[in-house]
């Protein structure tokens, strides 16, 4: 009986841990994001089960932004992949300008991301003009 109340605690404990939600300028699309209960890609049983337990996919750890020195917002991201394989994706910034209006630009392009198993990533997306005061990104999975 105790050790299945301690299973029980750890499956809580890691269920609990992966409901937290990323940075709301970040659209982690299904197919990157961490799998949860609903949106499982399931290969085997195994598989299944460390997914439901675990998640597998790319999380968002930090963000932050700052304007460099010729007064471009710079944005930053810092994660990690959960999965044991490595994990392929695109990402595309969007940038806002003071008005909450898009600014057109050829930087809004989709751009390719790997990510090795259990590893972290990182990378900076640098504004195409002064006039961008925030940034969103949108992800997709690489096909």
């Amino acid at each position: 009986m105790k050790l299945l109340l301690n299973l029980l605690f750890i499956a809580i404990a890691f269920i609990a841990t992966g409901c937290g939600e990323n940075d709301q300028k970040i659209n982690l699309r299904r197919g990157v994001r961490n799998d949860s209960l609903t949106n499982n890609a399931v290969v085997s049983p195994i598989a299944f089960a460390c997914s439901a337990l675990l998640g597998e996919g790319v999380a968002v750890d930090e963000t932050s932004k700052e304007v460099n020195n010729n007064g471009l917002l710079e944005f930053h991201v810092k994660g990690h992949n959960n999965s044991q394989f490595t994990k392929r994706f695109w990402y595309r910034p969007e940038w806002i300008d003071a008005d909450g209006m898009t600014i057109p630009s050829r930087t809004s392009t989709w751009m390719p991301m790997s990510v090795t198993g259990k590893s972290k990533y990182n990378f900076k997306v640098i504004a195409p003009t002064t006039k961008a005061v925030d940034v969103k990104i949108d992800t997709k999975k690489w096909e």
